[in-house]
């Protein structure tokens, strides 16, 4: 290994000390370590000590730079404060009070520290004998040890660190989520319009600081912003003081130190208490917080199954649009121990070149006043994101076109639950149950990436299982569905259907029945048959329609000479990409779908696996008791190939009464 020797430097340092401080005169053994060569003027700055450090990593590929006969000093102000507990044997130190540039960590084997060197006191290290590096991810000074950086030990402290007389006042370093980087870690800065997530906060499992049970060494939480929706990592050690405390529930500011997790994999926000926390606000900036409930009326659904593998996301009204860079959503498929939801919707800015990669997944419009209680679900997962990062966002007045993306107006949608770079990068995160009945008029969903092709920025986001539901229709007022409400049920079957009784569905058309494609397609409704049992089926899947619109109707049925009428059935939905079933009744078909008048029966359809088939599931029994004279139920798919072939297999029709 090369061996350097430091010069003696040319300006002496000058310092003033406190009268109480314990420096020693004594000397002390420099340890066997690497040296570089660098001629320095006067005292070291802590941004002159990070541009060393970088110049000797970049330059002689050396991880670490000892100090050797320099004479040198290098100053800043303390940070950092292990009086509640929250930091231990180390101080952080920045080199000035205000609009600071550049902080470092310095390990040291003491505790406690605030007694001497509390926050704002000026301090001055030696770095004759110490070594430089990166510990887990920020600027370190300690004792080197193979490998490693040390801890200063506390019989060489008073050696090392001098106490000036200096108590500044800190002014914290205003910046955004968005400016995190290197080089504003070991800094003391400000976040404004922030709040922790609601899922840490709101509802019956409100989060303590660090002391839930999977707090293991660090609890941490996440906080976002409420300007654009970006998150980071909060975090509390478990021996802070604080940790039982809940978590402020409200939005506003916060002054913290900036670091990164241990791994050096993503960056996190901590605080010396809780004082620095001004998080009162009673307006959340959430879009409309969580819902308690989710509606059986699905609006939107996309699992991507029908997606090719390595190929642009395309169909089923998505929008895909690079805003920077050459890099598009694209379909992924995986399955080891990071494996993908059967196929899902993958962004990542590696290996593309470029500088930024800026990437927008939107839905189709949704009519937010068409129905009420709309809900948002979605999973995601992560292959280590570092610094790149995926928000949720929503806008009422994006017109369509996507190079209009970036100019319309989108608000960020903080309470939906995004994977963390800190979760494991096999698991997939549930967002919660996103509440959107607040949104008024027209609008879209947008799901965007933001990255480049840089190591700490590269990372990989995985997109899945996105579903918009709403209270059905018939509970929500649609007129156009069926709501009875007279007394129901305790009757005898009167008309059933279990497909056994003919082979072909030609045969049940012949006995009543109506089976039409109203829009000029071959997709029918057919009979199947698994060992040995009958059913309707149907599908739209390989069809090579994109407008799938086909009816099976019931024979008349006559409800005059009954009382307290259900009706029941079983659907297996296998396949799923969409529900794309609905049940509907009629009091005047003559043969014609398309000039009876209809309604919306409710009829909670069952989901489906999306790569194989399900299971039977009953549906119902439904009130219809408000029926009279003879009706028709028609059994209505709708779908598109490939986006909506959802496969259903009916079975078991039954209505009762008295």
């Amino acid at each position: 290994m090369k061996t350097f020797n430091f010069y003696k430097l040319i300006t002496l340092f000058l310092l003033a000390v406190v009268a109480t401080s314990c420096v020693q005169d004594d000397e002390f053994d420099v340890p066997d370590s690497d040296t570089a060569v660098v001629d320095l003027e006067g005292d070291v700055t802590i941004d002159q000590l990070r541009n060393l450090y970088l110049q000797e990593l970049n330059t002689n590929e050396n991880e670490f730079l000892t100090f050797s006969e320099t004479d040198s000093y290098v100053t800043g102000y303390v940070i950092s404060s292990d009086e509640g507990g929250n930091f231990f044997e180390e101080l952080i130190l920045q080199d000035s009070p205000a609009n600071p540039k550049a902080g470092v960590k310095v390990l040291v084997d003491v505790n406690p520290l605030f007694t001497v060197y509390e926050f704002g006191r000026k301090v001055h290290v030696k770095l004759d004998g110490l070594t430089v590096g990166l510990d887990s991810g920020v600027l370190t000074l300690g004792i080197r040890d193979g490998n490693a950086i040390e801890s200063i030990a506390e019989s060489q402290f008073d050696e090392f660190l001098i106490r000036d007389e200096e108590l500044a006042e800190i002014v914290p370093l205003p910046i955004s989520i968005t400016e995190f980087d290197d080089s504003k870690t070991n800094l003391y800065i400000q976040l404004e319009n922030v709040q922790f997530n609601s899922s840490e906060v709101l509802g019956d499992n409100r989060k303590t600081f660090a002391g839930e049970p999977e707090d293991s060494f660090d609890g941490e939480r996440i906080l976002e912003s409420c300007t654009t929706g970006i998150k980071t990592v909060f975090s509390t050690s478990t021996f802070a003081d604080f940790k039982s405390l809940l978590l402020p529930q409200g939005k506003g500011s916060m002054a913290a130190i900036l670091s990164k997790s241990f791994n050096a994999s993503t960056f996190i926000v901590t605080v010396n208490d809780p004082s620095t926390i001004n998080l009162d606000g009673n307006d959340r900036c959430d879009a409309c917080g969580l819902a308690t409930e989710t509606g059986e009326t699905e609006l939107f659904r996309d699992f991507f199954e029908t997606q090719t593998e390595g190929t642009p996301i395309s169909g089923n009204g998505w929008t895909n649009y690079a805003e920077a860079g050459t890099q598009l959503w694209e379909a992924y498929f995986d399955d080891s121990s990071n494996a993908s939801l059967g196929i899902s919707a993958r962004f990542s800015a590696r290996n593309t070149g470029d500088n930024s990669s800026i990437g927008w997944l939107v839905t189709p419009e949704i009519d937010f006043n068409a129905q009420s209680q709309e809900t948002l679900n979605f999973k995601t997962s992560n292959s280590f994101s570092d610094g790149s990062y995926m928000v949720v966002l929503y806008s009422t007045n994006w017109d369509g076109s996507p190079s209009s993306i970036p100019s319309a107006n989108w608000s960020p949608i903080p309470e939906a639950k995004i994977v963390a770079d800190s979760d494991f990068f096999g698991d997939w995160i549930e967002s919660g149950n996103i509440d959107l009945s607040c949104i008024e008029g027209s609008g879209h969903i947008a799901f965007k990436y933001v990255g480049k092709d840089e190591e700490d920025f590269d990372g990989t986001y995985e997109l899945d299982e996105v579903v918009i539901n709403s209270e059905t229709t018939d509970g929500g007022g649609n007129s156009d569905g069926l709501d009875c409400t007279t007394p129901s049920g305790g009757g005898s079957p009167f008309f059933t259907v279990d497909f056994e009784e003919f082979d072909a569905i030609e045969d049940y058309v012949g006995a009543g029945w109506t089976n039409v494609n109203v829009t000029g397609g071959s997709t029918v409704w057919e009979i199947g048959n698994f060992e040995g049992s009958n059913y309707a089926q149907i599908s739209g899947f390989d069809s090579g329609e994109n407008d799938i619109e086909t009816w099976l109707v019931t024979p008349e049925i006559n409800m005059d000479s009954t009382t307290g009428e259900e009706l029941s059935f079983d659907v297996q939905a296998s396949f799923d990409n969409g529900t794309i079933l609905s049940v509907l009744v009629s009091t005047n078909f003559t043969g014609d779908v398309t000039t009876a008048d209809w309604q919306t029966i409710d009829a909670s359809i069952p989901t489906g696996p999306s790569g194989g088939f399900g299971e039977f599931q009953p549906v119902g029994p439904i009130n219809i008791s408000c029926l009279d004279g003879s009706v028709h139920f028609a059994f209505l798919y709708e779908g598109s190939d490939p986006d909506a072939t959802t496969r259903y297999h009916v079975d078991n029709i039954e209505v009762t009464g008295n």
